[in-house]
């Protein structure tokens, strides 16, 4: 009856009303269609009603549940914009935000979180994960120069502090930002071919190898279990390549004869330090994974690593207590 009365009289002033009541009413009767349907009416006709903020609640979330995390999003990004002054509006562009990403919408989530971002300094958190955020999806899209510039400024956030009651998710999203920026460094490492003069080309590529390393270090020390073997793994590998670019390494030109083995003896015996603190952080990991019980399927690259790291150190070096 009252969405009847709101259909047939619009203009009535009471007509606001009649829609809000007969969508508290299907709510509270557990009709989500109809009150949905009621919902989108009010704000459509009605977007600056503050009343407006309890509906995009209930009807994002019904959105969501239906499967609908677009429609959700934009709904409660929508809403956020006509009542930038409401208490809720911080919270509902920063969910527009994330459900953008679960949606698939990687430019809105961009976005709505560079907005959330822009106008919301608090909390911390969510101002840190917005950042982040806009990173990882720099990232994806390829825009690397983007990404490192805003993962570097959100992983700063995090770090001059944040609520104490933030929540994992943070810390999750922060861990994945670390590992990316790791990532890039360990590109630009592995880019860089060692050419005669060896120790210039050496210089140049421990640089970028330092710089990776320090973050997945970073990304040991602080994230959570799963994250941080992985950032093992990978300064694992990071050991590993600097110790294969040193095996083929370009030789000088008219190396003979014993010049030429201890040349080679010397690429071989660094290369060896290499190998040796690669399967350190190899077994490292596998200890973590195992003292924390984290997933069993990561135990396996871990395992097939240290295999490998084995027989690069066989027949130069004992290696004692890996099982």
């Amino acid at each position: 009856m009252l969405e009847e009365l709101g259909r047939r009289f619009p203009g009535d002033s009471e007509a606001p009303d009649y829609f809000l009541r007969a969508f508290r009413s299907y709510r509270t009767g557990g009709d989500m269609e109809a009150a949905t349907k009621v919902g989108m009416l009010f704000l459509d006709d009605f977007p600056r009603r503050k009343e407006g903020v309890e509906i995009a609640g209930a009807v994002g979330a019904t959105l969501v549940e239906r499967g609908e995390p677009g429609k959700a999003a934009d709904l409660y990004a929508s809403v956020a914009e006509r009542l930038p002054k409401s208490p809720e509006a911080p919270d509902l562009l920063f969910l527009a935000a994330r459900l953008s990403v679960e949606s698939g919408d990687p430019g809105d989530a961009a976005m709505r979180f560079s907005s959330y971002r822009a106008k919301y300094a608090n909390p911390q958190w969510k101002s840190a994960y917005a950042t982040i955020s806009i990173g990882l999806l720099a990232w994806e899209r390829g825009d690397v120069k983007t990404a490192v510039r805003e993962l570097e400024e959100g992983i700063r956030r995090m770090d001059a502090g944040v609520e104490k009651d933030a929540p994992r998710e943070l810390f999750e999203i922060g861990g994945r930002g670390i590992i990316v920026l790791g990532e890039h460094w360990a590109e630009q490492f592995r880019k860089v071919t060692l050419v005669d003069p060896l120790e210039k080309s050496l210089a140049m590529k421990e640089r970028f190898f330092r710089r990776a390393l320090a973050v997945f270090e970073k990304a040991k020390e602080e994230s959570p279990t799963e994250v941080a073997i992985q950032a093992s793994q990978m300064s694992g590998d990071l050991f590993v390549d600097f110790g294969k670019s040193i095996l083929d390494a370009q030789r000088p030109k008219g190396l003979k004869g014993e010049e030429r083995e201890r040349f080679e003896e010397a690429l071989s015996e660094r290369a060896r330090g290499f190998f040796g603190k690669a399967l350190d952080w190899y077994v490292g990991a596998l200890d973590r994974l195992e003292a924390e019980k984290g997933p069993a399927d990561l135990a396996v690259p871990i395992r097939e690593r240290i295999e490998s790291a084995l027989v690069l150190l066989s027949g130069t070096t004992v290696v004692r207590g890996v099982r």
